[in-house]
């Protein structure tokens, strides 16, 4: 979301309503995700895309984290081959997109300190442990629903 927001994106942010102060204080649009894919259940990928185009309506593109039903419906709203998904490469490739590939360089991460430094972006940290209790960090990360990233102290 940062980086789009750096970059001069207009971002809307599907996620649960427990992530909604998050996603609209690092600046997109929250749009809770209830409002349209637990409607999934009974109705068909078509239909959920239907009441997702009505409640976010278009978008140029797409960049995915959950990947699954989610990537499915919210793919009709977004340009053919304009869809990124870090969580769903093979899913994002059949909807006519493809995977993000990282780029963990020594330039990469400078680039990212740089945007750190100048408060471009500002990590998110959810929780810190100790290294004692590195443990207790991996079952925190492994929960899936973290607000921000976890960090372990040495």
């Amino acid at each position: 979301v940062q980086m789009a927001r750096y970059l001069g994106c207009s971002v809307v942010g599907v996620a649960s309503s427990a992530k909604k102060l998050l996603v609209e204080r690092l600046g997109a649009h929250h749009v809770d995700y209830a409002e349209f894919l637990n409607q999934s259940v009974n109705q068909s990928i078509e239909v959920t895309r239907e009441v997702a185009r009505e409640i976010i309506g278009p978008v140029d593109a797409i960049v995915d984290a959950a990947g699954g039903d989610s990537l499915r419906i919210l793919a009709g709203l977004a340009p053919e081959g304009e869809i990124r998904s870090a969580a769903d490469p093979a899913l994002a490739s059949e909807l006519g997109g493809r995977g993000i590939q990282r780029r963990r360089t020594r330039e990469v991460f400078a680039e990212l300190a740089d945007l750190v430094a100048a408060g471009a972006v500002t990590p998110v940290i959810n929780n810190q442990f100790s290294f004692d209790h590195a443990a207790d960090a991996v079952k925190d990360v492994e929960t899936g629903h973290s607000l921000g990233k976890t960090v372990v102290r040495l």
